[in-house]
């Protein structure tokens, strides 16, 4: 379960400049996560942007000092309690992906500290409020929680879907707006 768990939108250049900025926090490891098939392995800092574009890429996950290895995520968050996780949404075809900044609930209060600063960050760079739109019903609910960068705003304004976590088949939003 996730001690904080933000859901948004940005794009992948947001989203670089995002883990960048946390990769620079002296002493943090940094671990992608792949699939398919999946693999779980370190990241240099210098090699950021080229995992970041790897399709496969799913999560970056950032730990104080080297993470202890394991072969799934559900077993890697077992071994790293202390780890952020930062699901990558993809631009793709259809549209803007969901992304996640999260963490599992952390037992050392210096790194829980640390995750509410990067939490703070990640909210001072975005905007919040939305209205999820069911894409086989057209029923819509208010999302005002719902946070997103100006970047993926001025995507949604180009025309451009914005897909929530389940994607195409679920739920769009609709940036900046309320119902």
């Amino acid at each position: 379960m996730a001690k904080h768990s933000i859901q948004f939108h940005a794009t992948p250049e947001e989203l670089e400049s995002l883990a960048d900025t946390i990769s620079d926090i002296p002493g943090l490891s940094l671990t992608g996560m792949f699939f398919p098939p999946h693999e779980v392995r370190p990241i240099a800092r210098e090699n950021l942007r080229q995992a970041m574009s790897e399709p496969r890429l799913r999560d970056l996950v950032f730990t104080v000092g080297p993470p202890s290895p394991a072969p799934t995520k559900l077993r890697f968050v077992d071994l790293n309690p202390n780890s952020l996780f930062l699901s990558v949404g993809r631009m793709a075809e259809a549209g803007l992906e969901e992304s996640c900044l999260a963490t599992p609930i952390a037992s050392d209060e210096s790194i829980e500290e640390l995750w509410r600063e990067l939490s703070k960050l990640l909210r001072g760079m975005t905007s919040s409020g939305a209205v999820a739109v069911n894409s086989d019903t057209g029923a819509k609910a208010n999302a005002r929680n719902h946070r997103f960068t100006e970047g993926a705003r001025a995507l949604f304004l180009a025309g451009v879907k914005i897909f929530g976590a389940a994607g195409p088949r679920g739920v769009h939003l609709q940036l900046g707006k309320s119902e």
